[in-house]
C-alpha cells in the first residue's frame, strides 16, 4: 500500500433498516450478490483454504464497496440462524444453500435489509486494488504473508517479498523481468553481452550485473542500488535516462526519475530476513509497510496520527500483533473488518 486511504465502517443501531427497491431487476441483482457473498463466507472458513482463495476474495471485495456490505450481511445472517462455526459446516454446500435461501426468504417477507456496515471511501481508495490479472500473467508469485526465492537459468537470484508477482522472459540478446507488483531483491549474474532489464509500470532499469532492491507502490518504483550501477528510465521520458551508483536510491514515476539519494542498506533490505526496521518513520508509512504482510491491508483513519514517528525493529511474521503494539503505544484503537481489513483510528 502507498498512502493510506480513508475507509470507515460505521456502527449501526439495531433498529436501523434500509428499504430496497421493489424493481424485480434490482432484487434479482441483490440476490445474486448476496449468494456470491454467502459462498465466500462459507469457503473462507474452511481450515484448508489456500492463500490463493484469500487473495481471490480480496480481488472480489475491492471490485465494488457493496461486496463487503453483502459479505457482512451474510455473516450476520449466518450467526442469527444459530449455525455452529465448524469445519464440517464451512465446507458444506447445503450450508451455503441454506444461508442463501434464508436470505431470499427474509428479503421477500420484509423487503428490508439490516445494515450491517457502511463504507466511506475517499479518493482513489482501496477498492481499486491490484490488477486482477497480475497472478495470471506472472511466472512467479509470493503470496501475501510469504517470501520466495528463485534462481534463473543465468544464475541470477531473485528474492520476492510478500505480495509480489513477476514474469521472466529471456532471449538470445536480453534478459527481461516484468514486475507487476510488490518488492524484490535482485542479485544479477554478470553478462555484458546480454543486458538484464527490469520492466515496471512506471518505467524500466537496465544492468549487466549488480545487486539492487525494487519496491513498487502503485505507479511508483523505488530503486535502491547496493552494488554496481544501473540506468533508470521513466516510461514517458525514454530520452532522459538516469544513472544510479551504489549506495543510492531513486524513485521512478511514469514521467520522471527523482534525484538520487543515499539510503541505509540494512533497513531497506531487512525484509529478506523477516524484519522491518523504522527510525522516526511516520505512522502512515509504517502501517503501509505492515499492510504488505497482511491480507486486506491496513487503513489509518486518523489524520492527526499519520505523521507520528515510529522507531523500532519488528518481525514480519505477525503484522497483526505489531499493529496492536504500535496502536496501543500511541493511544489508538484497532478494528478488524470481515477478517480481512484492519482499521486503525
Amino acid at each position: 500500500m502507498g498512502e493510506c486511504e480513508v475507509l470507515a465502517r460505521l456502527p449501526v443501531r439495531a433498529t436501523t433498516a434500509m428499504t430496497t427497491s421493489s424493481s424485480p431487476g434490482h432484487i434479482e441483482a441483490d440476490d445474486k450478490l448476496f449468494e456470491e457473498a454467502a459462498r465466500w463466507h462459507i469457503r473462507l472458513r474452511d481450515p484448508d483454504a489456500r492463500p490463493e482463495l484469500h487473495d481471490a476474495f480480496l480481488v472480489w471485495v475491492r471490485q465494488d464497496p457493496r461486496h463487503l456490505e453483502a459479505y457482512d450481511r451474510a455473516e450476520s445472517l449466518w450467526r442469527s440462524m444459530g449455525n455452529a462455526d465448524t469445519a464440517e459446516m464451512r465446507r458444506d454446500e447445503k450450508a451455503i444453500a441454506s444461508l442463501v435461501a434464508e436470505g431470499r426468504s427474509r428479503r421477500r417477507a420484509a423487503r428490508v435489509a439490516g445494515i450491517i456496515g457502511c463504507l466511506l471511501v475517499a479518493g482513489l481508495g482501496l477498492w481499486q486494488g491490484p490488477d486482477a490479472f497480475d497472478s495470471l500473467r506472472a511466472d512467479h508469485i509470493a503470496w501475501t504473508g510469504q517470501r520466495e526465492s528463485l534462481v534463473l537459468e543465468d544464475g541470477t537470484r531473485i528474492d520476492l517479498n510478500s505480495g509480489t508477482a513477476i514474469a521472466v522472459d529471456f532471449t538470445d540478446t536480453e534478459r527481461r523481468v516484468r514486475m507487476f507488483r510488490g518488492e524484490a531483491f535482485f542479485d544479477v549474474a554478470h553478462d555484458i553481452a546480454q543486458p538484464f532489464v527490469v520492466e515496471m509500470p512506471a518505467g524500466s532499469l537496465r544492468v549487466t550485473g549488480t545487486r539492487f532492491n525494487v519496491d513498487l507502490t502503485r505507479d511508483v518504483a523505488d530503486i535502491a542500488l547496493v552494488e554496481g550501477a544501473v540506468t533508470l528510465v521513466a516510461r514517458n521520458a525514454p530520452d532522459l535516462p538516469t544513472n544510479l551508483s551504489a549506495g543510492h536510491q531513486a524513485s521512478v514515476r511514469p514521467g520522471s526519475v527523482s534525484a538520487p539519494q543515499s539510503f541505509d542498506t540494512e533497513s531497506r533490505t531487512a525484509w529478506r530476513s523477516g524484519r522491518m526496521i523504522f527510525y522516526r518513520t511516520p505512522l502512515s508509512e509504517v502501517l503501509a509497510e505492515l499492510g504488505r504482510y497482511q491480507r486486506g491491508g491496513i487503513v489509518l483513519m486518523n489524520d492527526r496520527a499519520a505523521s507520528l514517528p515510529v522507531t523500532g525493529a519488528f518481525s514480519t511474521e505477525d503484522p497483526a500483533e505489531v499493529t496492536d503494539i504500535i496502536a496501543e503505544t500511541l493511544g489508538l484503537s484497532v478494528h478488524r473488518v470481515a477478517g480481512a481489513l484492519t482499521v486503525v483510528r
